[in-house]
């Protein structure tokens, strides 16, 4: 489905190399706790993996056919009714609204197709414009964790941020309608 000329639809293969390729930019990199070098062949065997999990749901946000960033939700969990989003704008991007533009799509994904109460996530303190974004959505900041993470040899804090199906019900932008035969099949879920 395609909005505004954005579309989101499911991360495939074809998207491993651009994936690996953004995953190593400091742009990118310096704001993720990610583990390791990243490169096309651990992107492959990271793809290899979490096509077989059927809690996550992973996605690239396209505008105008061209990929400008990729996220997703991580953690599905029907009793809880709640995931962990996840998003990540192409380091050349930064700051057009790419990445808002994939968040409210991840959550009205994640509220409306899943029927999730809550959508959390954790982002580093110190990424202000990270924090900005997801406050600009209607995530609130939870809690902070001190000295919780390693980038480049430095404990950094790690902030968590949530949405309530009650909050999100509440924005402008929510969309109760959104509906993915793509994303229904992969968890099961009926209309």
């Amino acid at each position: 489905m395609s909005v505004g000329g954005y579309s989101l639809r499911p991360f495939s293969e074809l998207d491993i190399p651009q994936r690996a390729s953004w995953l190593c930019d400091p742009r990118t990199s310096d704001t993720m706790p990610l583990e390791g070098h990243i490169t096309e062949a651990s992107t492959r065997a990271w793809w290899a993996r979490v096509q077989q999990d059927h809690t996550r749901c992973d996605v690239v946000l396209e505008q105008s056919g061209r990929v400008v960033a990729m996220g997703g939700l991580t953690g599905f969990d029907p009793s809880t009714r709640r995931a962990e989003l996840y998003a990540f704008v192409s380091p050349v991007h930064h700051g057009q609204g790419y990445g808002t533009q994939l968040v409210s799509r991840l959550c009205n994904l994640g509220f409306s197709a899943a029927r999730l109460n809550r959508v959390f996530l954790w982002t580093y303190a110190m990424n202000a414009p990270a924090i900005a974004l997801y406050s600009k959505v209607g995530f609130i900041t939870e809690g902070c964790l001190r000295q919780h993470s390693v980038t480049r040899g430095t404990l950094l804090d790690r902030q968590v941020m949530g949405l309530l199906r009650a909050e999100w019900q509440a924005l402008p932008w929510a969309d109760p309608g959104v509906q993915y035969s793509w994303f229904r099949d992969k968890f099961g879920i009926g209309n």
